[in-house]
């Protein structure tokens, strides 16, 4: 039924909702006030209804998730207008004001240019009739002859994949490769099988994944810029003879299926031209000596091949602390004593942690680090001593134990020991294949559970190979952190802070996700200093212009890189101190001019200043070395999930106030683009010996495999459930902290949240808060937000695998959290959920 009709014409619009409960007295009372056909999961009760009884439910405390407009629906299928409700390549990022649109323009450019995709589209046909005309004199890699046989598809369907759709996917043979956002999954299908997925009565639309789902902007983007410097010294800055860009040769692909692989790589094998330097898993690197058209034709054929999911110019990546120690609350952290008294601070160092860097290597030989490696290994031939200085000042950033400054400049994490791996030569070029994890497993073998990479390609916000490898490492390897830096690609030509400047693999779902506030340095004049003097051409105008390099640690660095993802999600995810740290400088470092450094008289040269998000990523690497010895050491977690080691470094995080105007475009809420979830403070969840005696920090921990790991739609006679729902008490207060509640997962690989989970607070006057229900960017794709919160009162999160309730004084009494499965096409779903602050002796309960 999509609708009733009152007598007046009115259509009653027709909802389908999913409402979570806990027990059966709850599924009772949530199928009273349904009053019509209901299915019950385990956690869960699916209905249809109006918004009269969602009201009601509503009323009732109850958490509903509005799945579909199904009167809206019904009218796209009458209007014959459904096979268009499939989204295209715009992404999530089309809500953000334009590029260009004002003192508000952004960044924002997710889809290729439609010229530049016709263009190639009409040349892989050409390509292909070439070949079949003459095949001796036809452009490389002919597209395969006859009609393409499309074997990947988008297949949209209303609301999530619960257990009925999933098994009717699995009888037709269909192969579920990814979901994207708007209720769309990727699937491997033959024609045959095509055809009976788009039978099924509840499948929306079917359309073959096509050239324009290939092709990035960043592709175009190459490709414009090429044939401009081509045809002579047109861009502003250039002098004389054009020059061509000297990484357009070498080209990225990513492929749907890894035996796809087994078809692309003989081709590009056999093809003049070209040379294949590395094929792994789903990615595959070229080489081209082609240029001009000859070059065009074969990207053309290459993205339009059946094997071929994305298509980018690779870009080599870029390599992007006394007062950072203090700054992230190091130094505060300690023990109390019996009572009120506090002792003197002891804390915790990172004694026995190891700590994995991918850089340009060490200086083993500082007095700060020479008993700080545990291992070390060049991937670009020699040893791994740091010519350039970028891995040293990292090293020390770290773990450095302050030995040539008496004690003065240390590491965050000075018991902590390091894995280092030089994967940079002496020109600062990255030597690693397309795929990431078989790099980041060697930091494993050599025992590290946290790992820094504080380089990345700045890509706008794309999630690629990159992102996607370290994605896989992660949920392959789900007790490991990764720590990976923002990038320094912050720009306001402006004035204003734009948005999409990230890079990746920042993009990736499973990191933490770095970005750089000021240090409240004030020697040297640098207090004085501003990002219009500092960094000109990227801050021209106020107010970004007129903001300060350093002194105020609460200021978002102008340099640092800003979210979205291309997938909306929140990057990056926290702050740390990253302007002008200074740390350990490398004894024969020809400091390279790219980096924002500057010399430190002191110490006998032992020390140097540098900025940048490279800096605050280690100051966090440092953070989770303390943090992980606090929880093996004091609560006896002997292996702590790199989800729970997220979630605590999220809850320590200090909310700064907005760079944006206030209800404008770019006004997007808590957590937002520019500080994430805020600075990290881990002073302000770990004991101090001044924190309220009630301060605690309690857990819950589970891996995929753990019977409590959750499946939205779970069978009522089988194990598995579809929600959970925890318990703990506030004290009578008053109470200073704040009650924090951060949920996080390691997902599967994908451009966009695979499986969703939720989170919701109910505080003992029945209020319920969701997660990140602040936050307001995209929040309810494919639904139009106002109308669901005007029904529900939930604006709940799909484009995050990290959600947080933050509630200030909060009043005593019970709060019971919940933990719920909206979709999990790829079941089970472990989560690390994380509570800190003022909680009574019981800690997290279970009801």
């Amino acid at each position: 039924m999509a609708g009733t009709t009152d007598p007046e014409g009115a259509v009653d619009p027709r909802y389908r909702i999913a409402v979570y409960f806990d027990g059966d007295r709850e599924a009772e009372r949530i199928e009273a006030i349904l009053e019509e056909r209901t299915h019950r999961y385990r956690g869960v009760v699916l209905a249809e209804t109006s918004a009269e009884r969602i009201g009601r439910l509503r009323a009732a405390g109850c958490i509903v998730d509005v799945r579909a407009d199904l009167t809206a629906e019904h009218a796209a299928r009458s209007e014959g207008t459904a096979t268009d409700a499939l989204p295209g390549s715009a992404g999530p990022q089309s809500m953000l004001p334009p590029r260009g649109a004002g003192a508000a323009g952004t960044t924002d450019r997710v889809a290729p240019d439609p010229e530049f995709v016709a263009d190639l589209t009409e040349r892989a046909v050409g390509a292909g009739e070439q070949h079949a005309a003459d095949p001796e004199t036809a452009a490389p890699l002919p597209a395969p002859s006859g009609e393409p046989r499309y074997n990947t598809y988008l297949v949209r369907i209303p609301g999530p994949l619960d257990r009925d759709r999933r098994a009717a996917f699995a009888e037709i043979g269909a192969r579920i490769v990814e979901f994207q956002p708007a209720g769309t999954y990727r699937l491997r299908l033959t024609r045959e099988q095509r055809d009976r997925v788009a039978d099924l009565s509840w499948v929306i639309a079917v359309r073959p994944w096509d050239l324009a789902d290939t092709v990035t902007y960043a592709l175009g983007d190459a490709l414009a810029l090429d044939a401009r410097r081509a045809a002579g010294p047109q861009l502003a800055g250039d002098e004389g003879a054009a020059v061509p860009d000297p990484y357009l040769d070498t080209f990225d692909v990513l492929v749907h299926d890894p035996l796809d692989l087994a078809t692309l790589r003989p081709a590009l094998d056999a093809t003049p031209g070209v040379e294949v330097l590395a094929a792994v898993d789903v990615m595959l690197r070229f080489r081209t000596d082609l240029t001009g058209d000859r070059r065009r034709d074969l990207l053309a054929v290459v993205a339009a091949r059946e094997e071929t999911r994305r298509v980018a110019p690779y870009r080599p990546p870029l390599l992007y602390a006394d007062h950072a120690r203090r700054l992230v609350g190091v130094d505060r952290i300690g023990p109390r004593a019996d009572g009120d008294a506090p002792t003197a601070p002891v804390p915790w160092t990172g004694a026995g942690e190891i700590v994995g860097v991918f850089d340009s290597g060490v200086d083993g030989t500082h007095p700060d680090l020479v008993d700080r490696i545990a291992a070390g290994e060049s991937l670009v031939g020699g040893d791994t001593f740091d010519l350039c200085g970028h891995g040293t000042h990292v090293a020390g950033i770290i773990a450095g134990s302050g030995a040539a400054s008496g004690g003065r400049i240390t590491g965050v994490a000075p018991g902590a020991r390091l894995a280092v791996f030089r994967v940079f030569d002496e020109d600062n070029r990255l030597h690693v294949g397309p795929s990431l994890g078989p790099l980041l497993a060697r930091a494993v073998d050599a025992g590290a559970h946290i790992i820094n990479l504080s380089w990345g390609n700045p890509l706008s916000g794309s999630y690629d190979q990159y992102s996607l490898a370290v994605d896989k490492f992660v949920a392959e390897h789900p007790d490991v952190l990764v720590i990976v830096a923002a990038g320094n690609s912050g720009v306001a030509p402006r004035g204003t802070h734009e948005f999409n400047t990230c890079g990746t693999p920042a993009t990736a779902k499973n990191v933490l996700t770095v970005g750089a506030c000021d240090t409240d340095r004030d020697n040297d004049g640098l207090a004085e200093l501003t990002w219009d003097r500092f960094r000109q051409p990227q801050f021209p105008l106020p107010p970004a212009g007129g903001e300060h390099v350093c002194g105020d640690p609460d200021l978002p660095a102008a340099i640092s890189s800003r979210g979205p993802s291309d997938y909306g999600s929140v990057v990056p995810h926290l702050l740390a101190p990253g302007t002008f740290v200074l740390s350990a400088r490398s004894s024969s470092a020809r400091m390279d001019p790219r980096l924002p450094w500057r010399e430190n008289p002191d110490h006998d040269g032992r020390y140097v200043y540098i900025g940048g998000t490279s800096m605050a990523a280690p100051v966090v690497a440092g953070a989770a070395a303390v943090v992980r010895q606090y929880l093996r050491e004091v609560h006896l977690l002997a292996s702590p999930s790199a989800a729970l080691m997220k979630a605590v470094l999220i809850a320590a995080t200090r909310r700064l106030p907005s760079l944006r105007t206030p209800n404008s475009a770019q006004d997007l809420g808590y957590p937002d683009f520019d500080q994430g979830f805020g600075r990290l403070d881990l002073g302000i969840v770990l004991p101090t010996p001044d924190a309220p005696a009630d301060r605690r920090l309690v857990w819950a921990d589970l891996s995929d495999a753990d019977p409590d790991a959750l499946e939205a739609f779970a069978d009522p006679e089988g194990t598995r459930r579809g929600s959970r729902a925890y318990r703990l008490t506030v004290p009578a207060g008053p109470h200073p902290d704040d009650l924090r509640v951060v949920l996080a997962w390691t997902d599967q690989p994908g451009s966009a949240v695979q499986n969703n989970l939720d989170l919701a607070v109910t505080t003992p006057d029945g209020t319920m808060l969701v997660g990140n229900q602040e936050h307001t960017y995209n929040k309810v794709p494919g639904f139009d937000r106002s109308a669901v919160l005007r029904l529900t009162g939930l604006p709940l999160d799909r484009a995050n695998t990290v959600e947080s309730v933050r509630i200030g004084n909060p009043p005593p009494g019970t709060y019971t959290i919940r933990v719920f499965a909206q979709n999990t096409p790829f079941p089970a779903q472990g989560y690390a959920l994380c509570v800190a602050g003022p909680i009574d002796e019981a800690g997290l309960t279970t009801p």
